[in-house]
């Protein structure tokens, strides 16, 4: 393969925070890395703001024919020439040294399932607290054996990924969780790299309330915990620049 990481970011209506992801990306200390931006045909500039850095990026922007988020996952990685894919949502934040270290971990591990270490993207107290002891809970439940994700940022070998069938496309929220779930479920184990940081976006927190976020992934969790994902039919949850669209 031509490249070992494959960033793969998912959009739907993201004008307004694609670009300072797509920034950080531009800004990492290692450049070669693809990064494929996933779009569902958005209403607004998206693919615009994404062109802007097809001269700073191994970047291509590809339409997906289907608006919904596990399917744009699986079809771009599909097209994916890393063996690794790092999935990534438009509207979090990474540090410069993401890509290095991802790699001297892939390099010295030669595991095939990663999740990084979170951060809010809003630094108040109780954001803080709130993503440390979600990230903190995880990783007791993971040594426990109860896989599970600290959410949808996941870097994972391609091979691993395909071999699971990828994302589902029967559950309506959770799908990070089920993802680790599957990978458990193959005989692999998750590993922490505490050295690879991003910033998980808290525009929902901030939009509709910390309580009722929290009570939202609270069922979520369960569910997941009894039935291996959230399978309802409407959960009122939907990709967040869609709904955010300013």
């Amino acid at each position: 393969m031509d490249y070992v990481i494959t960033v793969i970011i998912p959009t739907l209506n993201e004008e307004n925070y694609l670009p300072n992801l797509l920034g950080d990306l531009k800004a990492q200390s290692v450049k070669h890395f693809e990064v494929i931006v996933v779009d569902a045909h958005s209403d607004d500039h998206t693919k615009d703001v994404t062109q802007k850095f097809a001269n700073d990026l191994n970047l291509r922007f590809i339409e997906s024919p289907k608006r919904h988020l596990s399917y744009q996952r699986n079809f771009a990685a599909e097209k994916a020439k890393g063996e690794y894919l790092f999935f990534l949502d438009a509207d979090s934040r990474i540090r410069p040294n993401v890509i290095e270290n991802s790699l001297k971990h892939i390099e010295k591990e030669h595991h095939e399932l990663y999740l990084p270490e979170l951060q809010p993207s809003n630094r108040k107290l109780g954001y803080k607290i709130l993503i440390r002891g979600a990230g903190n809970l995880v990783k007791m439940l993971n040594n426990l054996n109860i896989p599970f994700s600290t959410g949808p940022m996941i870097l994972i070998k391609k091979e691993l990924f395909t071999k699971i069938g990828g994302f589902s496309l029967i559950t309506t929220a959770s799908e990070d969780h089920n993802l680790i779930i599957k990978a458990y479920k193959a005989g692999v184990k998750v590993k922490f790299m505490k050295d690879v940081e991003c910033d998980f976006s808290m525009r929902r927190f901030e939009r509709d309330g910390t309580f009722t976020i929290v009570w939202k992934y609270t069922i979520f969790t369960i569910e997941t915990l009894f039935k291996g994902g959230v399978y309802r039919k409407s959960t009122n949850y939907v990709m967040g620049g869609q709904e955010y669209k300013q």
